[in-house]
Protein backbone atom coordinates (compact mmCIF):
# COMPACT_ATOMS: atom_id res chain seq x y z
CA UNK A 1 0.00 0.00 0.00
CA UNK A 2 1.23 3.52 -1.18
CA UNK A 3 0.55 5.83 1.73
CA UNK A 4 -0.53 9.28 1.15
CA UNK A 5 -0.17 12.23 2.60
CA UNK A 6 -2.81 13.73 5.15
CA UNK A 7 -5.50 16.01 2.59
CA UNK A 8 -6.39 19.60 4.08
CA UNK A 9 -9.14 21.83 2.40
CA UNK A 10 -7.63 23.73 -0.33
CA UNK A 11 -8.44 27.34 -1.26
CA UNK A 12 -7.91 26.30 -5.24
CA UNK A 13 -10.66 23.09 -4.80
CA UNK A 14 -11.84 21.83 -7.09
CA UNK A 15 -9.29 22.10 -9.89
CA UNK A 16 -9.83 25.09 -11.52
CA UNK A 17 -12.01 24.48 -15.11
CA UNK A 18 -12.41 26.29 -18.47
CA UNK A 19 -15.37 25.76 -18.93
CA UNK A 20 -18.26 23.43 -17.91
CA UNK A 21 -21.65 22.12 -19.42
CA UNK A 22 -23.93 20.42 -17.18
CA UNK A 23 -26.11 17.68 -18.19
CA UNK A 24 -29.41 17.73 -16.49
CA UNK A 25 -30.51 14.08 -17.50
CA UNK A 26 -27.81 12.88 -15.75
CA UNK A 27 -27.68 15.38 -12.89
CA UNK A 28 -23.70 15.39 -13.73
CA UNK A 29 -21.60 18.31 -14.71
CA UNK A 30 -18.93 18.05 -17.35
CA UNK A 31 -16.03 20.22 -17.11
CA UNK A 32 -12.47 20.71 -19.12
CA UNK A 33 -9.27 20.87 -17.16
CA UNK A 34 -6.15 21.90 -17.96
CA UNK A 35 -2.81 20.15 -16.93
CA UNK A 36 0.21 22.51 -16.33
CA UNK A 37 2.91 19.42 -15.64
CA UNK A 38 4.36 16.42 -16.65
CA UNK A 39 2.88 14.96 -13.01
CA UNK A 40 -0.57 16.57 -13.46
CA UNK A 41 -0.37 14.89 -17.54
CA UNK A 42 0.39 11.66 -15.63
CA UNK A 43 -2.66 11.74 -13.24
CA UNK A 44 -4.83 11.68 -15.89
CA UNK A 45 -6.31 8.15 -17.40
CA UNK A 46 -7.23 10.50 -20.85
CA UNK A 47 -6.37 13.53 -22.37
CA UNK A 48 -7.22 15.46 -25.45
CA UNK A 49 -4.82 17.72 -27.49
CA UNK A 50 -6.58 20.87 -28.94
CA UNK A 51 -4.71 22.82 -31.78
CA UNK A 52 -4.74 27.02 -32.65
CA UNK A 53 -7.38 25.63 -35.24
CA UNK A 54 -9.26 24.74 -32.73
CA UNK A 55 -9.82 20.75 -33.79
CA UNK A 56 -7.94 18.09 -31.95
CA UNK A 57 -4.98 15.46 -32.06
CA UNK A 58 -6.92 12.66 -33.46
CA UNK A 59 -6.53 8.61 -34.18
CA UNK A 60 -8.94 7.67 -36.76
CA UNK A 61 -9.81 4.11 -37.44
CA UNK A 62 -7.03 2.72 -39.94
CA UNK A 63 -4.07 0.72 -39.61
CA UNK A 64 -2.49 3.50 -38.48
CA UNK A 65 -2.02 7.56 -38.81
CA UNK A 66 -3.05 10.61 -36.84
CA UNK A 67 -5.03 13.87 -37.78
CA UNK A 68 -6.95 16.40 -36.95
CA UNK A 69 -10.73 15.96 -36.29
CA UNK A 70 -13.54 17.06 -33.27
CA UNK A 71 -13.18 16.18 -30.02
CA UNK A 72 -14.60 12.56 -29.72
CA UNK A 73 -13.46 9.50 -28.64
CA UNK A 74 -10.85 9.21 -31.27
CA UNK A 75 -9.43 12.57 -29.65
CA UNK A 76 -8.41 10.68 -26.04
CA UNK A 77 -5.14 9.71 -25.28
CA UNK A 78 -3.66 7.58 -22.43
CA UNK A 79 -0.69 9.30 -21.07
CA UNK A 80 2.18 7.04 -20.16
CA UNK A 81 5.51 8.13 -18.83
CA UNK A 82 8.32 7.34 -20.61
CA UNK A 83 12.26 7.62 -19.95
CA UNK A 84 13.95 10.84 -18.82
CA UNK A 85 11.05 12.58 -18.21
CA UNK A 86 9.91 11.94 -21.92
CA UNK A 87 5.88 11.48 -22.89
CA UNK A 88 4.29 8.80 -24.20
CA UNK A 89 0.32 9.32 -25.63
CA UNK A 90 -1.38 5.99 -26.52
CA UNK A 91 -4.29 5.71 -28.63
CA UNK A 92 -7.77 3.91 -28.65
CA UNK A 93 -6.70 1.61 -31.22
CA UNK A 94 -3.87 0.77 -28.49
CA UNK A 95 -0.75 2.01 -30.67
CA UNK A 96 1.40 5.48 -29.79
CA UNK A 97 1.58 8.45 -31.41
CA UNK A 98 5.31 7.95 -33.12
CA UNK A 99 7.74 10.64 -34.94
CA UNK A 100 9.14 8.67 -37.72
CA UNK A 101 12.37 8.44 -38.90
CA UNK A 102 12.33 10.28 -41.94
CA UNK A 103 12.93 14.18 -42.99
CA UNK A 104 8.85 14.09 -41.99
CA UNK A 105 6.44 12.08 -40.60
CA UNK A 106 3.90 11.61 -37.16
CA UNK A 107 2.54 8.49 -37.37
CA UNK A 108 1.38 6.05 -34.57
CA UNK A 109 3.45 2.83 -33.60
CA UNK A 110 3.37 0.03 -31.09
CA UNK A 111 7.33 1.02 -29.62
CA UNK A 112 10.61 2.68 -30.85
CA UNK A 113 12.11 5.66 -29.99
CA UNK A 114 9.42 7.51 -31.83
CA UNK A 115 7.14 7.26 -29.41
CA UNK A 116 8.47 9.44 -26.63
CA UNK A 117 7.89 13.49 -26.88
CA UNK A 118 9.42 15.58 -24.61
CA UNK A 119 6.75 18.03 -23.08
CA UNK A 120 7.56 21.81 -22.85
CA UNK A 121 4.94 23.61 -20.72
CA UNK A 122 4.67 27.56 -20.74
CA UNK A 123 1.22 29.91 -20.15
CA UNK A 124 -0.82 27.24 -20.61
CA UNK A 125 0.06 25.65 -23.85
CA UNK A 126 2.33 22.67 -24.24
CA UNK A 127 4.96 21.84 -27.38
CA UNK A 128 5.75 18.07 -28.35
CA UNK A 129 10.15 18.09 -28.95
CA UNK A 130 10.24 14.54 -30.54
CA UNK A 131 13.23 12.70 -30.57
CA UNK A 132 14.24 14.35 -34.21
CA UNK A 133 14.37 17.78 -31.91
CA UNK A 134 10.92 19.11 -34.53
CA UNK A 135 8.18 19.45 -33.20
CA UNK A 136 4.31 18.43 -33.37
CA UNK A 137 2.79 20.48 -35.40
CA UNK A 138 -0.62 21.66 -36.93
CA UNK A 139 -0.47 23.02 -40.24
CA UNK A 140 -2.57 25.67 -41.88
CA UNK A 141 -4.84 23.48 -44.00
CA UNK A 142 -8.69 21.81 -43.03
CA UNK A 143 -7.21 19.08 -40.96
CA UNK A 144 -3.84 16.88 -40.94
CA UNK A 145 -0.46 16.95 -38.12
CA UNK A 146 3.06 17.37 -38.96
CA UNK A 147 5.99 17.92 -37.31
CA UNK A 148 7.67 21.64 -37.35
CA UNK A 149 10.23 23.80 -35.87
CA UNK A 150 9.01 25.79 -33.27
CA UNK A 151 6.39 28.47 -34.64
CA UNK A 152 2.51 28.84 -33.42
CA UNK A 153 1.19 25.82 -35.10
CA UNK A 154 3.40 23.92 -32.64
CA UNK A 155 1.30 25.10 -29.73
CA UNK A 156 -1.31 22.79 -28.15
CA UNK A 157 -3.57 23.04 -25.36
CA UNK A 158 -4.07 19.96 -23.11
CA UNK A 159 -7.16 19.11 -21.44
CA UNK A 160 -9.03 16.94 -19.93
CA UNK A 161 -12.59 16.67 -19.39
CA UNK A 162 -13.62 15.90 -15.85
CA UNK A 163 -17.17 14.96 -14.93
CA UNK A 164 -18.13 16.13 -11.24
CA UNK A 165 -20.68 13.44 -9.97
CA UNK A 166 -23.94 15.32 -8.13
CA UNK A 167 -25.77 12.32 -6.77
CA UNK A 168 -28.34 14.41 -8.96
CA UNK A 169 -30.14 11.51 -11.38
CA UNK A 170 -32.80 9.46 -9.51
CA UNK A 171 -30.73 8.27 -6.59
CA UNK A 172 -32.85 6.55 -3.94
CA UNK A 173 -33.97 8.70 -0.99
CA UNK A 174 -35.23 8.00 1.90
CA UNK A 175 -33.20 7.26 5.34
CA UNK A 176 -33.27 4.59 4.70
CA UNK A 177 -33.58 4.16 1.27
CA UNK A 178 -34.57 1.36 -0.66
CA UNK A 179 -31.80 -1.03 -1.35
CA UNK A 180 -30.07 -0.31 -4.66
CA UNK A 181 -26.36 0.54 -6.29
CA UNK A 182 -26.22 4.10 -7.81
CA UNK A 183 -24.50 4.72 -11.44
CA UNK A 184 -23.44 7.99 -12.61
CA UNK A 185 -20.81 8.80 -15.11
CA UNK A 186 -19.72 5.40 -15.64
CA UNK A 187 -19.32 4.49 -12.34
CA UNK A 188 -21.24 2.52 -10.11
CA UNK A 189 -21.76 3.36 -6.21
CA UNK A 190 -22.12 0.33 -3.46
CA UNK A 191 -22.29 0.93 0.39
CA UNK A 192 -21.21 -1.53 3.60
CA UNK A 193 -24.87 -1.10 4.73
CA UNK A 194 -26.80 -3.32 2.40
CA UNK A 195 -27.17 -0.30 -0.07
CA UNK A 196 -29.45 1.51 1.72
CA UNK A 197 -28.69 5.60 1.81
CA UNK A 198 -29.77 8.34 3.36
CA UNK A 199 -30.36 11.53 1.12
CA UNK A 200 -31.17 14.03 0.60
CA UNK A 201 -28.77 16.21 2.58
CA UNK A 202 -28.42 19.85 2.57
CA UNK A 203 -26.45 20.53 -0.66
CA UNK A 204 -27.93 17.59 -2.33
CA UNK A 205 -25.06 15.27 -0.47
CA UNK A 206 -26.26 11.55 0.32
CA UNK A 207 -24.55 9.13 2.88
CA UNK A 208 -24.83 5.62 4.00
CA UNK A 209 -27.94 4.69 5.88
CA UNK A 210 -26.06 3.95 9.61
CA UNK A 211 -22.61 4.67 11.25
CA UNK A 212 -20.26 3.94 9.85
CA UNK A 213 -20.01 3.11 6.70
CA UNK A 214 -18.21 2.46 3.45
CA UNK A 215 -18.57 3.53 0.21
CA UNK A 216 -17.24 1.79 -2.81
CA UNK A 217 -16.94 3.07 -6.36
CA UNK A 218 -16.22 1.00 -9.48
CA UNK A 219 -15.83 1.66 -13.34
CA UNK A 220 -17.10 0.11 -15.78
CA UNK A 221 -15.36 -3.29 -16.73
CA UNK A 222 -11.85 -2.53 -18.43
CA UNK A 223 -11.95 1.31 -17.14
CA UNK A 224 -9.81 3.42 -15.22
CA UNK A 225 -10.43 6.93 -13.17
CA UNK A 226 -8.81 9.49 -11.09
CA UNK A 227 -10.53 11.49 -8.49
CA UNK A 228 -9.08 15.06 -8.94
CA UNK A 229 -11.63 16.64 -5.32
CA UNK A 230 -14.57 15.64 -3.35
CA UNK A 231 -16.67 17.42 -0.95
CA UNK A 232 -17.70 16.32 2.54
CA UNK A 233 -19.89 17.63 4.75
CA UNK A 234 -21.13 17.36 9.05
CA UNK A 235 -24.51 16.24 9.09
CA UNK A 236 -25.23 18.60 11.89
CA UNK A 237 -23.48 21.45 13.56
CA UNK A 238 -22.50 19.97 16.66
CA UNK A 239 -20.40 17.54 14.78
CA UNK A 240 -16.49 17.53 15.77
CA UNK A 241 -13.64 16.75 13.10
CA UNK A 242 -14.07 13.91 11.39
CA UNK A 243 -11.62 11.50 9.51
CA UNK A 244 -12.58 10.18 6.58
CA UNK A 245 -10.32 7.49 4.72
CA UNK A 246 -9.91 6.82 1.07
CA UNK A 247 -8.18 4.04 -0.46
CA UNK A 248 -7.48 3.46 -4.21
CA UNK A 249 -7.05 0.62 -6.00
CA UNK A 250 -4.89 0.41 -8.98
CA UNK A 251 -4.91 -2.44 -11.53
CA UNK A 252 -1.56 -3.91 -10.29
CA UNK A 253 -2.73 -4.23 -6.96
CA UNK A 254 -1.55 -1.24 -5.52
CA UNK A 255 -3.19 0.79 -3.26
CA UNK A 256 -2.95 4.86 -2.21
CA UNK A 257 -4.67 6.17 0.86
CA UNK A 258 -5.10 9.50 2.33
CA UNK A 259 -7.08 10.93 5.27
CA UNK A 260 -9.20 13.46 4.75
CA UNK A 261 -9.41 15.95 8.24
CA UNK A 262 -12.77 18.23 8.26
CA UNK A 263 -13.08 21.61 10.88
CA UNK A 264 -15.21 20.74 13.54
CA UNK A 265 -19.30 21.90 13.70
CA UNK A 266 -19.46 23.36 9.91
CA UNK A 267 -22.49 22.93 7.88
CA UNK A 268 -21.26 23.99 4.70
CA UNK A 269 -19.47 22.09 2.35
CA UNK A 270 -15.48 21.49 2.79
CA UNK A 271 -13.37 20.78 -0.60
CA UNK A 272 -10.35 18.18 -0.73
CA UNK A 273 -8.29 18.15 -3.62
CA UNK A 274 -6.92 14.44 -4.21
CA UNK A 275 -3.82 14.25 -6.63
CA UNK A 276 -2.99 10.88 -5.79
CA UNK A 277 -6.01 8.91 -6.61
CA UNK A 278 -5.28 8.54 -10.25
CA UNK A 279 -5.66 5.46 -12.65
CA UNK A 280 -7.74 3.66 -10.45
CA UNK A 281 -9.98 0.60 -10.70
CA UNK A 282 -11.90 0.97 -7.76
CA UNK A 283 -11.92 3.39 -4.63
CA UNK A 284 -13.75 3.01 -1.09
CA UNK A 285 -14.53 6.29 0.91
CA UNK A 286 -14.95 5.21 5.08
CA UNK A 287 -17.40 7.68 6.43
CA UNK A 288 -18.19 9.10 9.42
CA UNK A 289 -20.51 11.51 10.84
CA UNK A 290 -20.52 12.64 7.12
CA UNK A 291 -22.59 13.35 3.88
CA UNK A 292 -20.34 13.55 0.26
CA UNK A 293 -20.86 14.55 -2.80
CA UNK A 294 -18.82 16.74 -5.86
CA UNK A 295 -16.88 13.96 -6.67
CA UNK A 296 -14.66 15.14 -9.70
CA UNK A 297 -13.26 12.62 -11.57
CA UNK A 298 -11.87 12.06 -14.88
CA UNK A 299 -12.44 8.37 -16.87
Amino acid sequence: MIPGTVATAAADCPPQAAASLSHPETGSEQTVISARNLAEVLRLPSIRLRSWKGDYLHRPDSLQGVTTAAADDGALWRPVAGADGTLLLRSWKGDYLHRANAPEGVTTWNRGMGNHWRPEFQNGIVRLRSWKHDYLHRPEGPEGVSNWIDDPGTAWILEALATTVRFAADFPEGCPSASAPYVEAGLTFFNSNGNRWCSPFEHGFISCYGSPGQIDVQPEQGRLFSLLSLQICHLNAIVGSQQTQLIGQRPDGSCVTTTLSSKANRVTPQCFNTPAFNNLCGLSIKLGAISIGNLMIVT
